[in-house]
C-alpha cells in the first residue's frame, strides 16, 4: 500500500512539474507589431500624454511577456520603447475582455523608465 501511494505521489509531481498550472500565467512571444503588444504601446502613450509629454512612443523591442487568463485575457509586457529623448523601459498590464464593446481593453498600469540593459528577468513558470 504505501509503494502504491508514492508511486501515484511521484506520478502526480512528474506531471505537474512538465506543465504549466492552471490559472497561471504563461510566456508568450508576440512581435512588436501583434496587434496586443500595440495596445500595449497606445497604453504607454496615454501615461505620457497624462504627464504631459505628447511625444509618442513605438515598440523597439519586447523584453518579457506573459498572458493569463481571469475575467478575460490579463497581459503583461516589459517592452522597450522609443520616441522620447531616450530608450525607455516600460512595464504594461491589462485585461482583455472581448466580449465588450470597443474599447475592450482595460488598463490596470503603465510604469516606465530610463531602459537598464543590465535588467535581468526572472523566467515565468
Amino acid at each position: 500500500m504505501k509503494v502504491q501511494v508514492a508511486l501515484v505521489l511521484i506520478s502526480l509531481t512528474a506531471v505537474c512539474s512538465s506543465t504549466s498550472v492552471p490559472g497561471a500565467p504563461w510566456v508568450i512571444y508576440p512581435s512588436i507589431v501583434d496587434p496586443i503588444v500595440t495596445q500595449a504601446v497606445t497604453f504607454i502613450n496615454e501615461y505620457f500624454r497624462s504627464l504631459g509629454d505628447y511625444t509618442p512612443r513605438q515598440a523597439l523591442r519586447v523584453l518579457r511577456a506573459t498572458e493569463q487568463i481571469v475575467s478575460g485575457n490579463l497581459y503583461v509586457f516589459d517592452l522597450n520603447v522609443v520616441g522620447g529623448p531616450r530608450i525607455e523601459q516600460c512595464h504594461v498590464e491589462y485585461v482583455n475582455q472581448s466580449w465588450l464593446p470597443v474599447p475592450n481593453s482595460l488598463i490596470k498600469s503603465v510604469t516606465c523608465g530610463e531602459y537598464n540593459p543590465a535588467t535581468t528577468y526572472k523566467p515565468v513558470f
